[in-house]
């Protein structure tokens, strides 16, 4: 009977010291399986956590990119309006000089018209007798067209040297 009970005690021993074994075996590799879903897990992470830093850069990027091309349209934008200016400039330089020519050629015209009057009125003065009373109005006639002569050719004078001055300055 004894024997009977160690045999039977050592078979229990054995049972559990199998089942022992058994539950440590299965552990181990519920363990390794936790810590494979956990490296997976954390590689998954470690994956997420890449390609949101790589959007990131690509998102800098884009921006940068986006401040370049502003940069270049503002550049351009100014370049043009400096170029427009320029031209409106030119184009009123243009218009200055063409009215300022055409103020030369009126005023040589007036002074011409001036200088024809008061020659006409000189020769008529001729013809009057002399105590005659046209004589005086003849005479106001001819000192009233010398001064606007003159005035007409100090004006040209003038617009001349506009017009020298405009020219170099340009």
């Amino acid at each position: 009977k004894q024997e009977e009970a160690k045999r039977l005690k050592k078979v229990a021993m054995e049972k559990a010291r199998a089942e022992a074994v058994e539950r440590a075996e299965m552990l181990r590799k519920e363990k390794e399986a936790r810590e494979i879903e956990e490296a997976g897990q954390r590689e998954e992470v470690e994956r997420k956590e890449r390609e949101r830093k790589e959007m990131i850069g690509k998102q800098r990027e884009e921006e940068e990119s986006i401040r370049r091309l502003e940069k270049q349209a503002e550049k351009k934008r100014l370049l043009d309006e400096e170029n427009r200016k320029n031209e409106e400039q030119e184009h009123t330089k243009h218009g200055q000089l063409a009215e300022l020519e055409q103020r030369i050629k009126e005023c040589e015209v007036e002074a011409a018209q001036h200088e024809e009057t008061m020659q006409r009125c000189k020769k008529e003065l001729k013809d009057l007798p002399r105590g005659s009373k046209d004589r005086l109005v003849k005479m106001k006639a001819i000192n009233q067209a010398q001064q606007k002569r003159g005035e007409a050719m100090k004006a040209t004078e003038a617009a001349k040297e506009e017009l020298e001055s405009c020219l170099r300055s340009k």
